[in-house]
C-alpha cells in the first residue's frame, strides 16, 4: 500500500544498517558458540560414556541443527537489510529533492501525493506540476514496491525463526493469572512491577505486519499459544478495576516507557476480544473473552434512549470516559473484533442521546439545587461526549463492524440481537462532530470497497450503500420516526450545516454507485448486490448532499464523470441497451436538478444561512472542493485515457476523481438535461470518429492535433452558445459515422427519463420533484 507523504518523512532507511550489523553478529555468535558446544561433546578427553552421553549428544545434534537454521535465517535478514537500504536509499534522496523543488515553485504537495497549483499559476506551472506528480508517483511506487517485497522476505525468514529457535520461558499463562492477581489486589505495585508488566504486555504485542494483515480484513493465527494465554490470564484475571489500576499507574510513572506500556494495555484488550486474532485456526479470540465486568460496562446501555437494555443507575460518567480514552490509546491501526466493535458502536448512539440528555437539563435545571444539577449535567455531557468520540473512533477502524451497523447483521449473516440501526445511525448522524473521522470513516469503506479485487469486499460495499440509502433516506421507519426529516433538521440546520465532512464523506461513499442512484439494471451497471433504489430515495439522498456547497460541486462532478462512461459505452451497444444507458444519465440529471431545488427550498422554508451556501450551490461557482475524492467505478487505463481526453487530467495516479483539477459548477440549467457536448465528445473517441470528421471547433492545433477537452471548449467560446452549436455538429458527425440509429436511441433514453421526472409520479416511492414545502414527502 502506497504511503502517505507523513508515513513517508518518517521512512529512514540508514536504520537499516543497524538491522544488518546487529543479524550478522548476532548469527556469527550463534554459529561459533554451537559449534564450541558440538566440539565438546566429539572430544576424546571427555570420558563420559553410556547411555547418558549418547542421549546429551543426540539433543546437542538436534540444537546445533536449529542453531545453524536461526544462524542462516539471520544472515538472510542481514542481506536483505543491505539490498533494501541500497535500494531505498537513493530514492528517498529523489523524492527529498523533488519535495523541496516543488516548495520552491510554490507547489503544495498533499499526503496522498497530489500536487496542488496556486490558483494564479500559468498553464507552464501546471504542466511542471503534472510532470512533477508523474515522478514522484513513479517515484513513491517503487518506493512501495521495494518496501513490500522486502517486509515479505523479513516475514518469511521470522517464520524461519519462529519455527527454529526455542521458545521463550518469558510470557505464560501462569504468569498473566499472576499478573492479574497483583492487579487485583490491595498490594502496593512497585516500579519493579510495573516495569515487569509492561515489558511482558509490549513482548505479547502483535506485529506491524499482522496488524496490516488484520486492517485489511485478514485473520491472524500464528500467535504464540502462550503469549494468547498469557493475555487471557492477566485481562480476565484482573478484570475491569485491575486493568485501569494498572492504567493509571503507568500514567503517574510519566515516564519514556509509560505511553508504549499503556498503548499494550490497550492492545490486550482489542487482541483478546478479536475473533480474527488467535495461535491456530479455530483457536481464536473473542467478545465473550472479555471479563464480565469489562462487557458490562460496554454492553449494558442505561438510560431512556431505545436502545438502552439497562435499569437503575449506569457507571459513573468519568468511568466510562476513562475506560474509553483507555482503547482509543490502542495502536490507531488495530481494528477491534466485529462483535466488540458493534458493542462500542451502540454504545456511542446511547452516550449521544444520554449526552442530550444532559445538555438539555443544563439548560433548563429544576428549580431546586440549580447549581448543583448544572454541575452535575455538565460533567455527564462532557463525560459522555468524550466517551462516544473514542468509542465509536475504536469501532469504526473495523469496516465489518461499520457494515453491521448498518445492516443490523454481522458479517456471517446473524441478526443482532434487540437492534434498531436507526435507533443507533441517526443519533450518530445528527451529532454534532468536532472531529468528524469516528462518524466519517463509518461510512468511508463503503466506496473504497468498490475498488477491490476481492468479491466479497465489492459485495460487502454495494450492501453498505443500500443500507446507507435506507436508513438516510426513510421517511417512515418502524417506531414512527422520519429519518430523512431528522438529518435534514438538525439542531444547527441540516446535515451539511451540522456535519460538513458527512455530507462530503456521503457523496466520496456514493462515487461508485451513480448508475445504481440512476435507476440503471444491475446486469448493466455491474452492481449485482444492487437491485433497485426508487427515485424518492435517490433524490432524498442526493438533497442531504447538497446541504454542504463542497459536496454538492463533488456530487454535480461525479453525475458528469458516469454519464461520460456511459455515453462511452454506446457505441459498442445494441440500440436497446444505448437507450437504457441513455435513460440512467436522464434520471441522474433530473435527480441532481431536483435534490439541488429541493435542498435550496428546504434551506429558504426553515430560514438558515441562505445567502453563502445558496450562492456557493445555485449561482455557477468555480470553485472546486479538494480532499472529498469519490472512488471511480471500474476505474482502469482506457477509462482513464477516455475521461483525459474528454476532461483533460483529471485523475490522481491511484483513479480518485481531484476535484482540483476537474472543475463542475453545481449551477444547473435547461442544457444539463439533454445529452451533453461531453457526452457526445466520449461516444466519438470510443467509436474512433477520424479528427478529420470533427467540426473544426472542436479540434485543438496547439501541438499535434486531438479533440478538444470541454475545457478547452468552453475557454475558447466566443459566444455562450457556441458550445451548444459544437454539440448538434458533433452529433451530425456521428450520425454521418454510423451511429445515428443507436444514438437517437440513446438520446431518447436521455429525454424520456427527463419527461417522466416532471410527470405527476404514480406513487410516493416515484416521487423526484422534491419542491418547496414537501421536501420530506415519502
Amino acid at each position: 500500500m502506497r504511503p502517505t507523504r507523513s508515513q513517508w518523512e518518517q521512512t529512514w532507511p540508514a536504520v537499516l544498517a543497524l538491522g544488518e550489523n546487529r543479524a550478522s553478529r548476532l548469527a556469527s555468535t550463534i554459529l561459533e558458540e554451537s559449534n564450541s558446544l558440538m566440539r565438546t561433546f566429539t572430544s576424546e578427553a571427555i570420558e563420559w560414556t553410556g547411555a547418558a552421553r549418547d542421549a546429551a549428544e543426540e539433543r546437542g545434534q538436534r540444537e546445533h541443527g536449529r542453531n545453524k537454521q536461526v544462524a542462516f535465517a539471520l544472515e538472510d535478514f542481514a542481506l536483505e537489510c543491505t539490498a533494501a537500504m541500497n535500494a531505498l536509499a537513493p530514492l528517498v534522496s529523489e523524492v527529498r529533492s523533488l519535495l523541496i523543488g516543488a516548495e520552491a515553485q510554490g507547489l503544495t504537495v498533499t499526503e496522498d501525493w497530489t500536487v496542488m497549483v496556486p490558483t494564479s499559476a500559468d498553464s507552464a506551472t501546471a504542466n511542471e506540476a503534472a510532470t512533477l506528480q508523474g515522478r514522484l508517483a513513479s517515484f513513491i511506487d517503487e518506493f512501495d514496491r521495494i518496501d513490500s517485497r522486502t517486509a515479505r522476505a523479513i516475514n518469511d525468514i521470522t517464520a524461519v525463526l519462529r519455527e527454529h529457535a526455542p521458545e521463550g520461558e518469558g510470557l505464560s499463562a501462569k504468569q498473566g493469572r499472576e499478573a492479574g492477581q497483583l492487579l487485583g489486589s490491595e498490594r502496593e505495585l512497585t516500579d519493579s512491577d510495573l516495569a515487569r508488566i509492561g515489558q511482558e504486555l509490549r513482548t505479547a504485542g502483535l506485529s506491524a505486519e499482522q496488524i496490516r494483515v488484520l486492517a485489511e480484513g485478514g485473520t491472524v493465527t500464528d500467535v504464540p499459544e502462550s503469549t494468547c494465554e498469557y493475555l487471557g490470564e492477566l485481562v480476565g484475571t484482573a478484570g475491569l478495576d485491575g486493568i485501569m489500576r494498572l492504567h493509571d499507574s503507568f500514567a503517574a510513572q510519566a515516564t519514556p516507557d509509560s505511553a508504549a506500556n499503556i498503548k499494550a494495555l490497550a492492545n490486550a484488550l482489542l487482541i483478546v476480544s478479536n475473533e480474527n486474532i488467535g495461535s491456530a485456526p479455530g483457536s481464536t479470540g473473542g467478545y465473550d473473552n472479555l471479563p464480565a465486568d469489562i462487557r458490562a460496562l460496554l454492553g449494558d446501555r442505561y438510560g431512556d434512549g431505545p436502545d438502552a437494555n439497562a435499569e437503575g443507575q449506569g457507571p459513573a460518567p468519568r468511568e466510562m470516559a476513562d475506560f474509553a480514552s483507555l482503547l482509543a490509546s490502542s495502536d490507531p491501526s488495530l481494528p477491534p473484533g466485529e462483535l466488540l466493535g458493534i458493542e462500542l458502536g451502540r454504545q456511542a448512539a446511547n452516550l449521544e442521546l444520554e449526552a442530550r440528555e444532559a445538555r438539555d437539563h443544563r439548560s433548563s435545571p429544576s428549580m431546586t439545587g440549580l447549581g448543583l444539577d448544572t454541575y452535575f449535567a455538565s460533567e455527564r455531557d462532557e463525560h459522555y461526549s468524550t466517551a462516544l468520540e473514542d468509542l465509536l473512533g475504536v469501532a469504526t477502524r473495523n469496516p465489518d463492524a461499520s457494515a453491521a451497523l448498518l445492516a443490523g447483521t454481522t458479517s456471517d449473516g446473524h441478526a443482532i440481537e434487540g437492534y434498531d440501526r436507526d435507533a443507533t445511525v441517526i443519533p450518530l448522524m445528527t451529532r454534532h462532530w468536532e472531529d468528524p473521522q469516528p462518524i466519517t470513516a463509518m461510512l468511508e469503506w463503503i466506496g473504497t470497497d468498490a475498488l477491490s479485487d476481492d468479491p466479497g469486499i465489492r459485495t460487502r460495499g454495494q450492501h453498505g450503500f443500500t443500507d446507507l440509502i435506507e436508513i438516510t433516506t426513510t421517511t417512515a421507519t418502524g417506531s414512527g420516526g422520519n429519518n430523512f426529516q431528522e438529518l435534514m433538521s438538525t439542531s444547527r440546520g441540516s446535515l451539511g450545516q451540522q456535519n460538513p465532512a458527512l455530507a462530503q464523506q456521503l457523496v466520496a461513499s456514493s462515487a461508485p454507485y451513480m448508475n445504481a442512484l440512476g435507476g440503471m439494471h444491475h446486469s448493466l451497471s455491474g452492481l449485482d448486490e444492487i437491485q433497485y433504489i426508487a427515485p424518492g430515495d435517490s433524490v432524498r439522498f442526493m438533497t442531504l448532499i447538497s446541504t454542504d456547497g463542497k459536496a454538492a460541486e463533488a456530487l454535480a462532478a461525479n453525475v458528469d464523470i458516469q454519464q461520460v462512461m456511459n455515453a462511452s459505452s454506446v457505441p459498442h451497444l445494441g440500440g436497446a441497451e444505448a437507450q437504457v444507458l441513455g435513460s440512467a444519465n436522464g434520471r441522474l440529471s433530473t435527480y441532481l436538478e431536483s435534490a439541488l431545488t429541493a435542498e435550496q427550498g428546504h434551506r429558504e422554508a426553515y430560514a438558515r444561512e441562505v445567502d453563502d451556501h445558496a450562492k456557493a450551490t445555485r449561482q455557477g461557482t468555480t470553485s472546486v472542493i479538494a480532499g472529498t475524492v469519490g472512488a471511480l467505478p471500474t476505474v482502469g487505463a482506457p477509462v482513464a485515457g477516455l475521461l483525459t481526453a474528454v476532461f483533460g487530467d483529471y485523475t490522481t495516479p491511484d483513479g480518485l476523481v481531484d476535484y482540483e483539477t476537474f472543475s463542475r459548477n453545481a449551477d444547473f440549467g435547461a442544457e444539463d438535461r439533454a445529452v451533453t457536448l461531453q457526452q457526445l465528445q466520449a461516444i466519438a473517441i470510443a467509436s474512433g470518429l477520424p479528427l478529420d470528421q470533427y467540426p473544426e471547433a472542436l479540434i485543438d492545433h496547439t501541438g499535434e492535433p486531438r479533440p478538444a477537452t470541454v475545457g478547452e471548449v468552453v475557454a475558447q467560446a466566443e459566444h455562450p452558445s457556441q458550445p451548444q452549436q459544437l454539440r448538434s455538429d458533433l452529433a451530425e458527425a456521428l450520425h454521418q459515422h454510423g451511429l445515428g440509429h443507436v444514438l437517437n436511441r440513446y438520446e431518447y433514453g436521455t429525454e424520456d427519463a427527463t419527461i417522466r421526472a416532471d410527470a405527476k409520479p404514480v406513487s410516493n416511492e416515484h416521487y423526484t420533484r422534491l419542491a418547496r414545502g414537501d421536501w420530506d414527502q415519502s
